[in-house]
């Protein structure tokens, strides 16, 4: 019998099954038997189904009269073979009646009436499996037989889900729904048609080879074909089909990886490591205290630990609670590399504060207090200055005609201490070639408001180091801000030669000098992520030790700055525009 059932499968010849093995053994039948019925070959013919798709079970409902103790009859009748190679419809005079009384389904749906019936509804399914597998939509048809066992579960329909399998050139789910036939109907079977079973499932599992997959980092996402594989699959040797198959391997900071694998019949348990490269750096915090919250450069994560991965480069870490003082630590991540931070909370603060708890359901955790909020850190800008000089150098004067506007670029660095105060070094570099400048001879000269004035150019070159101090109200992305700073300043000052030689008009002249400075700056800053934007109005005033100006007074220079950079604090998520923080709630 094994190889009759053997070689069926290779040609292709079987007699398709179209009663289901629901039927209690010995019920009489309803029609006369083919001539496969009448070779006994019953079983055989479904496992020689499983191989050449030409022969589909068909289920029939159980009876609900006892069984004729005459002529005992096997599990599973075969019906009418098959015609040029498709699988042949139930005869309509064999069709068996449902038990309780109900009609054949119609087509357009499952059993009508007002109560739902399980066999009409899987015969229904069935039917429209059996359409779609002469069709060739193989999965199709599995989706409708497997709907069908679902609501009636018989050895019938699972012979065709392997079946569909084996047209989809599944080989281990086709074995491994003949297992299950074996395993949940093998009491509706005899020996004779034990065996043809087993040998499919020996024939299949030819066809199926065994892959062990690495992963690293373990708690990586492993995909096989599109299907998400479980911690239990992952764990064991992996039964494949021969053929090739996709394998994504992805998790959080690392970079994606697609490999197509190859599967060869009998492969045993061959291994296949798949290692992620790493993009960004990882951090595990762990708090002491498990109702505290963790924050990460400003964001709420989790509760009580935090793993994770995060950008190379510096990150704030804040651990927080209601009533205590919050943790605060700066790291430094590197790309590959995992940091290790075990955070204690601080003293009592003594403020009567609810915290959330670890409760399951509990909600996500609260943003951070404003007062344990980041605001402060280095940071560094570059600050552009556009103005003009408000005196001339001795024995010269400005009028109407003088143009006198120049431009300064420089870098400001520092520290912020906390929200309000900050403290910067300055470096300061640019100059103003003034053009019309007038000569201011003896008083028997000429008038510098007269078409005779004697008009001439300089170049002033300014170079200034100091520190500021900067003071800020406390609004996180908008906030007013002052500097004031001071230091020294090199002044060289060129004057060439007049064009004409004039009685009472001095000669060129160079000088270089160092002075004081001091410096006020009024404006607006803006904090967009770690971005810093900022525009003002700065008034310079430079010693001049009588050699650039008329008097000791010093030289006034107004001028209009901008400020780009970037800051080591950022604004909260969701913090709003405005250059003071909210007003408390009573």
């Amino acid at each position: 019998m094994k190889g009759r059932a053997l070689s069926a499968l290779a040609s292709g010849t079987a007699c398709p099954y179209l009663r289901a093995v629901t039927r209690p053994r010995g019920q009489r039948r309803a029609a006369p038997l083919t001539r496969c019925a009448a070779a006994d070959i019953a079983a055989a013919a479904a496992l020689a189904a499983l191989a050449a798709p030409t022969a589909l079970a068909q289920p029939a409902p159980a009876a609900s009269t006892p069984p004729a103790a005459a002529a005992p009859a096997p599990s599973a009748a075969p019906g009418p073979p098959t015609v040029d190679g498709a699988p042949a419809a139930p005869p309509g005079p064999t069709a068996p009646a449902a038990s309780d009384g109900s009609s054949p389904t119609k087509p357009g749906g499952p059993g009508t009436g007002s109560g739902s019936n399980p066999q009409r509804d899987s015969r229904f399914h069935f039917d429209n499996g059996v359409k779609l597998y002469r069709d060739g939509n193989f999965q199709g048809a599995l989706v409708e037989f497997e709907a069908a066992y679902r609501i009636s579960p018989s050895a019938g329909a699972l012979r065709n889900v392997a079946l569909c399998n084996k047209a989809l050139f599944r080989y281990a789910e086709a074995a491994e729904t003949l297992k299950q036939l074996l395993r949940e109907h093998g009491a509706e079977l005899s020996e004779r048609e034990r065996v043809p079973v087993e040998a499919a499932i020996a024939e299949l599992e030819g066809l199926v080879g065994r892959v062990v997959i690495r992963v690293s980092p373990p708690e990586a996402t492993v995909t096989l074909d599109g299907r998400t594989l479980t911690p239990d699959e992952r764990a064991g040797p992996l039964r494949l089909n021969v053929g090739e198959h996709t394998v994504t391997v992805s998790a959080p900071g690392y970079a994606r990886l697609v490999r197509v694998v190859s599967v060869a019949s009998g492969q045993v348990e061959a291994p296949i490591e798949l290692r992620l490269e790493a993009t960004m750096g990882f951090i595990r915090v762990t708090a002491t205290d498990p109702d505290a919250a963790i924050a990460i450069d400003g964001e709420a994560r989790a509760f009580s630990t935090f793993t994770g991965p995060l950008p190379p480069g510096k990150h704030l870490v804040q651990v927080y609670k209601g009533g205590f003082e919050p943790f605060e630590d700066r790291v430094r991540v590197e790309v590959g590399e995992t940091v290790e931070v075990t955070a204690a909370l601080g003293p009592p603060t003594g403020d009567q504060v609810p915290s959330p708890t670890m409760d399951v359901g509990a909600p996500p955790p609260p943003p951070l207090p404003e007062s344990s909020y980041p605001r402060r850190g280095w940071y560094a800008v570059g600050t552009l200055n556009v103005g003009g000089l408000t005196d001339a150098p001795r024995g010269m004067k400005h009028t109407d005609r003088t143009a006198v506007g120049g431009a300064m670029a420089g870098i400001r660095a520092g520290y912020r201490i906390f929200a309000p105060l900050a403290a910067e070094a300055v470096l300061d570099g640019g100059g103003f070639p003034v053009t019309g400048a007038c000569d201011v001879v003896d008083d028997d000269g000429y008038a510098c408001d007269s078409s005779e004035a004697i008009l001439r150019d300089y170049q002033l070159s300014l170079l200034r180091i100091g520190a500021n101090v900067r003071l800020m109200t406390a609004g996180e992305k908008l906030r007013f801000a002052t500097s004031l700073g001071t230091g020294s300043v090199r002044q060289e000052l060129t004057i060439p030669d007049p064009e004409q030689d004039l009685s009472g008009v001095e000669p060129g002249r160079s000088s270089i000098g160092w002075n004081a400075f001091f410096l006020l700056e009024l404006g607006l800053e803006l904090n967009l992520g770690h971005v810093l934007l900022g525009a003002g109005a700065q008034l310079c005033i430079d010693g001049t030790a009588n050699e650039l100006s008329h008097e000791y007074s010093g030289l006034f220079i107004p001028s209009m700055a901008l400020r780009v950079g970037w800051s080591e604090w950022r604004p909260r998520p969701g913090a709003r525009l405005r250059p003071t923080p909210p007003p408390s709630t009573p």
